[in-house]
């Protein structure tokens, strides 16, 4: 039972959503009123619909996630990257703190400035084998590779991650109190380290190698001549230009900073001609601007790219490189499924709205509270998965009652998110990285809840400073 305990937690959810919506009235929000629909009853053939939508509505993830996958299941059978990791491992051999450090920061860094959190997961799976090789348990490897993205989107500065509904509808910016955001990043990544590093020292070396779906054998190279050993730096070329195109790609350049070079550059490109034929914008088909990336289809594609330019440089041919394509996206293929099984949560919230009716009620008189809010919008976030959704439900209700403190509302709500993605088990990140490395729902709730708890006292505290300034 231990095995599918992730599965059955988020089905089960799935259905106890669906269960109620037998017994809860459904409702929505028009122009800031609330409305009843009555009772909207989910049935047995609706029930596998919501899962079908599930996928559907998450497809161009779901592709994604399966091109990490295929990524590392051809990177895993070559030399070089099998020689990267164990030089990597070397590096940080008794360093790893330092090394936490210095990964959560940059990677919480780009959190903070991107306008989507999934691009960081190209690098997971690299740094957990580091780290596991390394003798660091299970929590430590995935604090080392996800603790950047959740300090990332605690602390969001210039990054539009699930604002941009709220934004829209409630007529704030993102430079909006970006001081507060500012030392929201700092406690966050303090805090977050703290705790990484007190679990990393209490623990002794272990070796749960097993767990990690792409690990890889030392390279042994007694005897070969130098010039004949592997070389490491043509697959680190080939993953520093994917890992370049990857961070300009999901950075709102335009919304957050005001610079057009991407869009311009775009536009220019595509007013090349030959013969009155615009060739590189038909040769590259339908290629967005850096800056406007929001969908990981096309991420997915330089993926899948990057990796045979991987097995070319590493003398792989093309059919051993579709086979390992193919085997490591199967590896990756349970992450899929619990993430598109949580999108399915989503998919309740959106056809059988029993939820917005609960919230609706939570509001009650609509008097404004950094707490109750605060939790209510921890509670939106479970319910409704999609931040973005969200605040296309609620940002009109939120801009009429809270009118006066709209900043700080929408602060709120993105924090509520915040907590959300760290401990709610319809969290897709979460849940798909929890099942990457096969980690017990459980144990991560007994390791997250000191950071958690932590930081909603330090939320609560500042966001009270702040509402009253």
């Amino acid at each position: 039972m231990k095995k599918y305990g992730k599965l059955i937690i988020v089905l089960g959810m799935a259905l106890l959503f669906g269960v109620l919506t037998w017994f809860i009235e459904a409702g929505v929000y028009n122009d800031g009123l609330f409305t009843s629909s009555g009772i909207v009853r989910m049935g047995i053939f609706d029930f596998f619909l919501v899962l079908y939508y599930g996928f559907y509505f998450r497809t161009g993830d779901i592709i994604y996630l399966l091109s990490i996958g295929g990524l590392y299941g051809v990177l895993s059978k070559t030399p070089g990257y099998r020689k990267l990791v164990s030089k990597a491992s070397k590096l940080i051999g008794g360093k790893e703190m330092i090394a936490m450090l210095v990964i959560t920061f940059v990677m919480g860094v780009y959190a903070s400035f991107a306008n989507q959190l999934l691009p960081l997961l190209i690098f997971v799976p690299f740094i957990i084998t580091v780290f596991l090789k390394r003798g660091k348990d299970r929590i430590t490897a995935l604090s080392a590779a996800m603790g950047g993205i959740f300090i990332g989107y605690f602390g969001q500065t210039f990054g539009t991650y699930g604002l941009n509904e709220l934004m829209s509808v409630m007529s704030f910016k993102v430079t909006n109190a970006l001081a507060f955001k500012i030392i929201t990043f700092v406690f966050a990544y303090g805090l977050f380290n703290l705790f990484a590093i007190l679990h990393m020292k209490k623990n002794l070396p272990v070796n749960e190698l097993k767990y990690d779906p792409f690990t890889t054998k030392k390279l042994d190279e007694t005897g070969v001549k130098k010039n004949k050993q592997a070389k490491v730096w043509p697959t680190v070329l080939v993953l520093s230009i994917l890992a370049v195109l990857s961070i300009l790609a999901y950075i709102n350049w335009s919304t957050s900073f005001n610079v057009n070079i991407f869009n311009d550059l775009h536009t220019n490109i595509g007013n090349v001609t030959l013969a009155d034929v615009p060739v590189i914008k038909n040769l590259l088909g339908n290629f967005m601007a850096f800056g406007s990336w929001a969908d990981m289809l096309p991420l997915a594609c330089l993926i899948s790219i990057a990796s045979l330019v991987i097995a070319l440089v590493n003398k792989i041919n093309f059919f051993d490189w579709l086979g390992y394509y193919g085997e490591g996206m199967k590896k990756m293929g349970k992450v899929a499924v619990i993430y598109a099984l949580c999108s399915a949560i989503f998919v309740v919230a959106y056809y059988f709205p029993w939820s917005t009716n609960l919230i609706n009620w939570l509001f009650g008189s609509g008097k404004f509270s950094v707490f109750s809010l605060l939790i209510i919008a921890f509670l939106i976030a479970f319910f409704f998965i999609d931040p973005e959704y969200s605040g296309f439900v609620f940002g009109t209700y939120l801009t009429s009652t809270f009118a006066d403190k709209l900043v700080a509302t929408g602060i709120i709500m993105h924090l509520g998110s915040a907590f959300a993605m760290i401990l709610v088990p319809t969290s897709l990140i979460l849940m798909a990285m929890l099942t990457y490395l096969d980690v017990p729902y459980k144990k991560w709730l007994q390791y997250i809840w000191k950071f958690a708890g932590s930081m909603f006292i330090v939320v609560l505290i500042a966001l009270a400073i702040m509402c009253n300034m």
